[in-house]
């Protein structure tokens, strides 16, 4: 899982998904389990940087202990394809969904 990726597209409490706009991104640092998460997402014009640690359950379980743009946990779901990373999950009671392919 650690790398980066190109964002295509993201999910804010809304549907439907967005298209991700050039130079947002998702990386991701550290091993499989544990690492740094940080994605840079612009909506309507504002640039939103998410980061902060990550660690994962088995099989596909996903909490990201965000220090940015607020204090939160990003608790859901990960999918790994080939060239492809979705994670999803809620933070702050709003669901977020982010896409990404792998940047060579």
């Amino acid at each position: 899982m650690p790398g980066s990726y190109a964002l295509k597209s993201f999910c804010s409490g809304t549907k439907p998904d967005r298209a991700g706009t050039s130079g947002n991104n998702i990386t991701i640092t550290g091993t499989n389990a544990i690492g740094n998460f940080s994605a840079s997402v612009t909506s309507q014009g504002i640039t939103t940087n998410y980061s902060g640690t990550y660690s994962t359950t088995p099989p596909d379980g996903i909490t990201v202990h965000l220090t940015s743009p607020l204090p939160t946990d990003l608790v859901g779901t990960y999918r790994l394809r080939n060239d492809s990373l979705a994670v999803s999950g809620t933070v702050a009671g709003q669901r977020l969904s982010l896409v990404g392919t792998r940047v060579p």
